[in-house]
């Protein structure tokens, strides 16, 4: 009898499989407010999406560079406090399921 050979497939689900958007924006809002910072609208947040968060934070708030690694760990734990708590929405897009 032939072996089959393994395949595997690897996706990142953010952004690729699921939109996180919202959940992202949610995130940067409470990491800015946690600060006494104005969160920036959600149209600059979702431009930023793709880079890491230290460049996100150096993107969206250039004039505050003090402020930046307080910045990113408040997004960074507001992210995992969200997931925590259930309150990701991630929904997959339209017709991905069909597409894989």
């Amino acid at each position: 009898m032939a072996s089959i050979p393994t395949r595997l497939a690897l996706f990142d689900c953010d952004g690729t499989l699921v939109d996180s958007q919202a959940d992202i924006c949610s995130a940067m809002e409470t990491a800015f407010a946690g600060l006494g910072l104005t969160p920036p609208d959600r149209h600059a947040i979702r431009r930023i999406v793709g880079l890491s968060v230290p460049e996100a934070m150096r993107v969206l708030s250039p004039d505050t560079p003090a402020v930046w690694v307080d910045l990113t760990e408040g997004y960074k734990s507001a992210y995992a406090a969200n997931r925590s708590a259930g309150l990701l929405a991630e929904p997959l897009y339209d017709g991905i399921i069909e597409c894989i």
